[in-house]
């Protein structure tokens, strides 16, 4: 059997040893990088926007998640799209604050989604909005815990009160992060246990059920004006098919029917319809059906 050169060996142990030592420095040097803003060459028209903000927005996939339980860091998950205009007031007024971003990033993993390119995931977080804070709408902000447990949910939010929340949340992470996280665990099983029980749906009586909605829509109506409430008016085109197909099949009240003939009247000849161009816009910000958003859906 042939003898080992002592220092061939030697140099061998040490080449690996220096080889082990510098990929640790490298991999340290990486975990220690800040994060960069990642959309700025996104397919998506919506993240796109985003690729010049200073905060470093990443894009939904796992290796966020990864970076956020390997830094112990919460999660923003920010979704909206395109055509949402508060989605681009909240853009200019928070995410392009320098330092409403720096906060983002010291203390955040931030997330941004494109709802149409992840219904599903903008599905879950609606129903997590609606269930904690009684309404949903976009920009959807919802904070997670490293882990994927979500902690508040907030819509718009003007930058102070945005910056407020961010210390908050932070402040709080860091003094009891276990105690938050069981908040948030011990909250999403609750949730989840109660929509469990919620898909059992007893038989439903239909004649019932359409007495009340007629009875129901008629305590939120507009009957000067039509349309519902004394604020925005938005068309509510599923309630008003449902109150349509009540007049057509003759169970309506007269009283719902007049109702819908003088909503659908104003929304046609006043603000919502756009006469130039054609469509509908969103809604109107004023409860006469006049001035309206300009924005219109294709939902």
């Amino acid at each position: 059997m042939p003898r080992t050169n002592p220092g061939t060996e030697l140099r061998s142990v040490f080449g690996r040893l220096l080889a082990t030592v510098l990929a640790c420095l490298l991999s340290a040097a990486h975990a220690d990088e800040p994060l960069r803003n990642q959309l700025r060459d996104h397919s998506s028209p919506y993240l796109k926007l985003h690729g010049e903000d200073p905060v470093a927005w990443q894009d939904w996939g796992r290796a966020a998640f990864d970076t956020a339980q390997a830094d112990g860091r919460l999660i923003l998950v920010s979704v909206g799209y395109f055509a949402c205009h508060w989605c681009h007031v909240m853009q200019r007024e928070s995410y392009r604050n320098a330092d409403i971003a720096a906060r983002l990033n010291a203390d955040f993993v931030a997330i941004k989604v494109d709802r149409e390119r992840h219904p599903g995931i903008d599905a879950r977080l609606i129903d997590f909005a609606e269930r904690t804070v009684g309404r949903a709408g976009w920009p959807l902000n919802v904070f997670l815990t490293p882990d994927g447990y979500p902690l508040v949910a907030a819509l718009y939010e003007p930058p102070a009160r945005f910056a407020a929340l961010l210390d908050r949340l932070a402040a709080r992470w860091h003094s009891d992060p276990q105690g938050l996280r069981k908040l948030a665990v011990d909250a999403y099983r609750e949730m989840e246990s109660t929509a469990s029980k919620q898909n059992v749906v007893p038989p439903i009586d239909t004649a019932s059920a359409r007495a009340a909605l007629f009875r129901t829509a008629l305590e939120y109506a507009d009957t000067i004006s039509g349309g519902f409430g004394q604020q925005a008016k938005f068309p509510m085109v599923p309630v008003l098919d449902a109150l349509l197909n009540g007049c057509e099949q003759g169970d309506a009240p007269e009283d719902v029917c007049t109702f819908l003939i003088t909503t659908l009247d104003h929304m046609a000849a006043l603000g919502m319809h756009d006469h130039l161009h054609g469509g509908f816009f969103r809604y109107t910000v004023d409860p006469d059906w006049r001035t309206p958003h300009f924005e219109k859906m294709l939902y």
